[in-house]
């Protein structure tokens, strides 16, 4: 999916709102880069929940920086 609302596998705690990056095996976290690191985040969390759940989030990628 390029664009729009997708379901994807939280891999951590997430409020929604949350701007989104993967962890190493491919599920949603929460994007909080270190000073002056950039990091590529695929969307932003359309609904909040914890690891293993399923959730929505809006998916518009770009990069933020630390």
């Amino acid at each position: 999916i390029r664009a729009g609302i997708a379901e994807v596998e939280y891999g951590g705690t997430i409020v929604r709102g949350d701007k989104l990056t993967s962890d190493a095996t491919g599920r949603a976290i929460k994007a909080a880069p270190t000073v002056g690191a950039n990091v590529q985040i695929f969307g932003i969390a359309e609904v909040s929940g914890v690891v293993s759940d399923i959730g929505q989030a809006l998916i518009s990628p770009s990069v933020m920086q630390g």
